[in-house]
């Protein structure tokens, strides 16, 4: 009797985490493929995929995910494409020998050249935040430029080999992989007068070994190293956690939170809110993967991946948060963010404070100098547009102050 009980409780305890895991059950699932040549880089932005091979780049609908549509193609005028970012109206890709290519897919039936950018070296991987792209070479690390996306500027260089970059969205911090160890570099802004210049200064390193390609999922860096995920804490380096295969990564793809990792033969979707990822779903490749890129439509979550017989999109359920995976954010009783930053002459500055009230907005620049000051009355959120074009660029403070206190933002102004 004592043993059917126990017997009994054991499997209500079973059907019970069973019932658990499939309420907290992810997925991962190939929805269309669309046949091309051979792919050898993809981004997205929106409901737009932007593939290039061979000297060709296209504009892919991912709209409908089980139908792809191709919409537009142009020549880059580069032979071959291995990283792309798509910005705004603007596709940046790395062109390797043939330099920076920066396309205009505005009108997506009829994508345009707008430059190519012969760096000093070969350029393995770009990555872009607003109005500054960074390069990732065999010999350089070079930042430039691109106000003027038809004539980029060379802005600050460091001397030292990488093969993949990436910008951290927080600040000016770019992350960068190459053969001898992953590594961090600081943009720091320096203003004299009417000039602005920029430098890159080292930060911090892991490893030794090859390290590519990188990504940043919160505030974890992956690492690539042959058939192992490393992962960083992206502040300062240190070992957080990893995940290993028998076989080599091909291609990674991550946002905050999760991950995506290419093996030869399967796509895996990993969770990343905590230090060591988790397996949360995988998908078989038609093709082994090049490149992934992630895509958020008004109605899916996708992933696209580039192979030699052109793209697969895979639709992916989102995770599902609990009180135990992810602490309640705790909202400052105030605060002041800039969107773009940086930017060229206006910036939007987003005030919020939980108590209403009169509040002082001011912006001083590097020498405590005040420059703008408006008093405004605050209850909730609201918003303020500034413009710079009668100051000189370089790196100015916004402080917002009150009864309550004061919150700051740093702010970049571009040339």
């Amino acid at each position: 009797m004592k043993r059917d009980k126990a017997r009994f409780q054991w499997l209500c305890m079973a059907v019970g985490l069973l019932s658990y895991a499939t309420l907290q059950a992810q997925d991962l699932t190939l929805r269309g493929s669309l046949s091309l040549s051979p792919c050898t880089a993809v981004a997205a932005s929106g409901d737009k995929a932007y593939v290039a091979y061979s000297g060709t780049f296209r504009v892919v609908n991912l709209a409908d995910p089980n139908r792809l549509v191709l919409l537009g193609q142009a020549a880059t005028g580069a032979g071959t494409i291995s990283a792309m970012q798509a910005v705004g109206s603007l596709v940046f890709g790395a062109g390797q020998a043939d330099g920076l290519v920066i396309m205009n897919v505005a009108n997506s039936s009829a994508p345009a050249l707008v430059t190519r950018y012969t760096a000093s070296s070969t350029v393995r991987d770009i990555a872009v935040r607003d109005t500054l792209v960074a390069l990732a070479t065999p010999t350089h690390v070079i930042l430039l430029g691109v106000r003027n996306p038809a004539h980029p500027n060379i802005l600050a260089s460091l001397g030292r080999a990488s093969s993949w970059v990436e910008f951290e969205s927080t600040g000016l911090r770019l992350h960068l992989g190459s053969s001898a160890g992953a590594f961090s570099v600081d943009i720091q802004v320096n203003t004299a007068g009417r000039d602005t210049t920029f430098t890159l200064a080292f930060r911090n390193e892991y490893g030794t070994g090859t390290y590519s390609p990188v990504a940043l999922s919160g505030a974890y860096l992956d690492a690539v190293s042959a058939g192992t995920l490393v992962v960083l804490y992206a502040e300062n380096y240190r070992f957080a956690g990893q995940r290993q295969w028998m076989i080599p990564v091909r291609a990674l793809c991550a946002a905050n939170g999760i991950s995506f990792v290419a093996l030869p033969s399967t796509i895996e979707y990993l969770d990343q809110r905590a230090a060591q990822p988790q397996f949360v779903a995988s998908a078989a490749c038609i093709s082994p993967p090049n490149a992934l890129a992630l895509a958020q439509t008004t109605t899916h979550n996708l992933v696209v991946a580039a192979h030699n017989s052109g793209i697969s999109v895979y639709e992916y359920d989102a995770l599902s948060a609990t009180p135990e995976q992810i602490s309640p954010a705790i909202p400052s009783e105030l605060a002041v963010t800039a969107f773009p930053n940086p930017f060229n002459s206006v910036v939007s500055l987003e005030l919020s404070a939980v108590r209403p009230g009169l509040y002082t907005l001011s912006v001083c620049d590097v020498l405590g100098r005040e420059c703008r000051r408006e008093t405004l009355t605050i209850s909730g959120k609201t918003t303020r547009k500034m413009d710079f074009s009668d100051l000189t660029a370089g790196v100015y403070i916004a402080h917002l102050s009150g009864h309550i206190g004061t919150a700051t933002a740093k702010l970049l102004y571009l040339p």
